[in-house]
């Protein structure tokens, strides 16, 4: 998959565009959200992707836990990655119904 496609794919899987090829959020809750940026990095013709989740302080929005998934995958790795993400926590919400 070319980098023209992450638009689409992670717009499919949910998640809401921010910067176009740059910034991507899904909100697992109010506090709670994966992030997946891209940018530019020397020697690579594409954007490399870094993916990690995020948690904030509901009173005064200030970060208190970050997760990074990996740092520097391309567009492939990042979308297969997330997508086996957001498989095994709908699983797991399947399971605890």
């Amino acid at each position: 998959m070319a980098v023209d496609g992450i638009n689409q794919r992670l717009e499919a899987l949910g998640f809401q565009i921010g910067i176009s090829y740059q910034a991507y959020i899904y909100p697992l809750s109010n506090t709670t959200m994966f992030v997946i940026e891209g940018r530019r990095v020397k020697g690579y013709p594409t954007y490399r992707y870094t993916f990690y989740k995020v948690s904030y302080f509901y009173k005064d929005g200030r970060r208190c836990n970050e997760k990074v998934y990996f740092e520097d995958a391309s567009v492939v790795d990042t979308v297969r990655f997330v997508e086996k993400i957001l498989r095994n926590i709908q699983n797991k919400k399947e399971v605890n119904k």
